[in-house]
């Protein structure tokens, strides 16, 4: 067996700009609850497997989970822990079912994706048990596998026909000998100039101070709303970060998807009662404690998304390789959003392709 070639740094964060693009429009998607993840942003992992040694698939999947939480800012949000936990579970599973099944011709990538979605969904319904719903979580098990075999199924059915179809896979993953300067064409993706980056300092220096003050001030309440166990105090830091959400943001704050979590948490609590009877809707009892329960809890989930969407964005500055790999997968991503796909005469892998071949020219 021929040993796997040592990626670049701009090759990986390549991939995790793939991971971060394909995560945008599922996060697009409207759901039923906003920790669902349909796995869309696994496609370039899948692809990677083949070529990256076990260490860089680690790499590419904590970059896919960090820069997805700073695109969406929920780095500092329980969110954060159901994304790190399903994708590391799915990564994990994908990866020993590469070296125990895919090489020995039992599983292709449809049953690599599908195991990687049931590692992916089980790690979630852990997360929603221990921090949203309890035992409830059976209500939702069923959405969840439902959605996790059929998002698996496709996209296993998209990698096995994109893998052999695809001049931009090949050529990425150097299949040809005409391909040995790959590396170098991809370096050009990542170039910038040295006056622009002068440019910059100033602007850099100024905006990590603000985020070193941004996150101070967070955290002083991120602690308030875990430690004060009083629900009009968590509302009122709801309604605090909220406002300087709607100020940082000029008015760009998705406020749906915490709606729904309020809805939906408080609901699932109200099927444990105890407390104080407040009415009944037939045998089903609304009592007091089960509704104080379940509004703190999500108020709780809430505050912590708005003080995350406050604290963290995109154009944080961080030193050293990790800051050069954020800002490269920033580059590639920035440049795959600006245009659109064709479809016109071309089906979507030849059309995905053609836009993936051009970032590299």
């Amino acid at each position: 067996m021929v040993p796997k070639k040592q990626f670049s740094i701009e090759q990986i964060s390549f991939l995790a700009a793939l991971c971060m693009f394909l995560s945008s429009i599922e996060y697009a998607i409207p759901k039923p609850l906003p920790f669902l993840r349909l796995g869309l942003a696994n496609l370039p992992i899948l692809l990677a497997l083949k070529k990256l040694r076990p260490g860089e698939i680690l790499v590419l999947v904590l970059l896919k989970i960090f820069v997805q939480a700073l695109v969406s800012g929920t780095l500092f949000s329980y969110i954060l822990l159901f994304s790190f936990s399903g994708s590391i579970a799915s990564g994990l599973v994908m990866l020993i079912g590469y070296w125990i099944f895919y090489r020995t011709g039992f599983f292709s990538n449809i049953g690599l994706s599908l195991a990687g979605a049931a590692a992916n969904c089980g790690a979630q319904l852990v997360c929603a048990r221990f921090l949203m719903f309890g035992a409830n979580v059976r209500f939702v098990a069923p959405v969840l596998l439902i959605s996790s075999f059929v998002t698996g199924l496709a996209l296993g059915i998209f990698a096995n026909i994109f893998e052999n179809r695809s001049r931009w896979y090949g050529s990425f993953c150097g299949k040809t000998e005409a391909d040995s300067g790959n590396g170098d064409r991809f370096g050009k993706v990542f170039h910038k100039k040295s006056t622009d980056l002068k440019k910059e300092k100033n602007f850099v220096e100024k905006l990590w101070k603000n985020s070193v003050f941004r996150l101070c001030f967070s955290l002083i309440f991120m602690i308030l709303l875990m430690v004060v166990k009083n629900l009009w105090v968590q509302i009122g830091i709801v309604l605090l970060f909220f406002v300087l959400g709607l100020i940082k943001r000029h008015g760009k704050v998705k406020w749906l998807p915490s709606l729904l979590i309020l809805i939906f948490v408080t609901l699932f609590s109200l099927f444990v009662p105890f407390g104080k009877v407040l009415f009944s809707i037939g045998t089903w009892k609304i009592t007091l404690g089960a509704l104080s329960s379940g509004l703190e809890r999500s108020f709780l989930l809430i505050g912590m998304v708005f003080i995350s969407q406050f604290t963290v964005d995109k154009n944080i500055s961080l030193p050293g390789k990790l800051g050069f790999m954020v800002e490269s997968i920033f580059l590639v991503y920035d440049r795959l959003v600006v245009g659109k796909i064709s479809f016109k005469k071309r089906n979507i892998v030849e059309a995905i392709d053609e836009k993936l071949l051009s970032l590299s020219r």
